[in-house]
């Protein structure tokens, strides 16, 4: 990872940070008890995690100079456009999400679980799954993993599509 940062433009991190976190540690000792697990489900989304800053970080304000925060953006969103081949808006979100946030719940998941043997993608927009029930059968309703994802965003639980919550709706 350092040689291919330092052969290109890129920042390179790498944040085990949830590896330390009491809760992942308390989850190792728990999993301990188990012989398989046939299923996890993993669920982080904080649309607005700005609320928690002040509580969990001593920030110290600065004076940015004028426009950096603006140039920032714009870069940043460049090089994600960059990374993935489109402008899309839809694709851009879902990948500085996946970068700023997944990112981490898998990195944790993989420290719990070891490697990863496979991953259903669930399509809400296009109602489709990757899952054998659906590819061989296409189920009226969807197969069981598409019923979740919609449960979970009927319960408020998981986001729709364009971000809001069931009750932001209108």
């Amino acid at each position: 990872m350092v040689a291919a940062a330092e052969r290109s433009d890129a920042v390179a991190m790498v944040a085990y940070m949830k590896r330390y976190d009491p809760a992942y540690e308390r989850a190792q000792e728990l999993l301990e008890d188990f012989d398989e697990i046939d299923l996890v489900t993993a669920y982080d989304i904080d649309l607005d995690h700005s609320r928690i800053i002040d509580e969990v970080y001593d920030l110290v304000n600065g004076t940015l100079p004028e426009g950096l925060l603006e140039e920032s953006v714009t870069e940043r969103r460049e090089q994600l456009q960059q990374a993935i081949g489109t402008a899309d808006e839809f694709l851009v979100d879902a990948y500085d999400f996946q970068l700023d946030y997944v990112c981490h719940d898998v990195n944790a998941l993989r420290g719990l679980f070891g490697r990863v043997e496979r991953i259903r993608d669930v399509d809400v927009i296009g109602e489709s799954c990757t899952c054998p029930d659906w590819q061989q059968r296409s189920p009226a309703g969807g197969c069981k993993h598409l019923r979740r994802v919609d449960h979970e965003i009927k319960r408020g639980r998981v986001p729709r599509p364009d971000g809001r919550l069931p009750a932001d709706a209108n």
